[in-house]
C-alpha cells in the first residue's frame, strides 16, 4: 500500500473536491457518491461513500480514508500525494467526524468496528466547542504544569488569536497545548462580581 501521486487536481480548487470527484463514479453495475467528506489538517481525507449495486439493487455507506501529502512547489507537476485506505483496514487515523460515521451503514467486519469506536471517542473531544474570551473551563481532570501546580478551572483570556488559560484559584496565566484531546466543560462566563 504505497502512495500515489497525481497533477492537475488544481483544476478543482482543492484537493478535497478532487477526490470526491475521483470517487463519484459509475463503473458497469456499481455507482458510487460521495455524501460527504472532509479533510482534516490537509493531511488526512475522511468520507461517507454510497456504493450501489444496480444488479441487487442493494446500498451500503462505508468510510474511506486518505492520507495526504501536498506539494505544492514539486519540479515533476505531481502536487497531490495520497494513500487510500478504507475503514475495513484498519487504518489508524481517527479524526473522521461524527457527521460523516452517523451516515455510514452498519458493519460486521471488526476492523471497522474498532476504526469505528476509536473515531466516535475522538470525536467526543475534538466536538467540544472552542472556549472564547471570559469563558469559564472545567477540565475533567487536573492539569499538572511545568511550575508544579495542578489546576482545574479557569477563565479564558484571548490574547490576538492564542488562548491563554488564568487560573480561578491562583490568577496564574498557562497556555494548555493539544486543548481539544482534554476533556473540558464550559460552564458561564466570567463576571467581575466572582471576585
Amino acid at each position: 500500500m504505497g502512495w500515489t501521486f497525481v497533477g492537475g487536481y488544481k483544476a478543482q480548487k482543492t484537493p478535497k473536491l478532487y477526490l470526491d470527484e475521483q470517487f463519484t463514479c459509475k463503473r458497469d453495475n456499481i455507482a458510487q457518491t460521495v455524501l460527504a467528506s472532509t479533510l482534516h489538517k490537509r493531511r488526512e481525507y475522511y468520507a461517507a461513500v454510497c456504493s450501489h449495486d444496480k444488479q441487487t439493487k442493494r446500498s451500503r455507506i462505508f468510510a474511506v480514508v486518505y492520507l495526504i501529502k501536498l506539494m505544492p512547489s514539486a519540479s515533476d507537476g505531481l502536487y497531490l500525494g495520497y494513500k487510500d485506505m478504507d475503514e475495513t483496514m484498519g487504518p489508524y487515523h481517527y479524526n473522521c467526524p461524527s457527521k460523516i460515521l452517523n451516515m455510514l451503514s452498519p458493519t460486521e467486519n471488526e476492523s471497522a468496528k474498532e476504526w469505528r469506536a476509536k473515531c466516535r471517542e475522538n470525536s467526543k473531544l475534538t466536538d467540544q466547542p472552542t472556549p472564547k474570551h471570559d469563558d469559564i473551563v472545567k477540565f475533567a481532570a487536573p492539569i499538572k504544569f511545568n511550575n508544579g501546580r495542578e489546576e482545574q478551572i479557569f477563565r479564558t483570556l484571548k490574547d490576538g488569536r492564542t488562548l491563554i488559560f488564568k487560573s480561578l484559584k491562583t490568577d496564574l496565566l498557562y497556555k494548555i497545548k493539544s486543548l481539544k484531546q482534554r476533556e473540558y466543560t464550559i460552564s458561564g462566563r466570567y463576571s467581575r462580581e466572582r471576585t
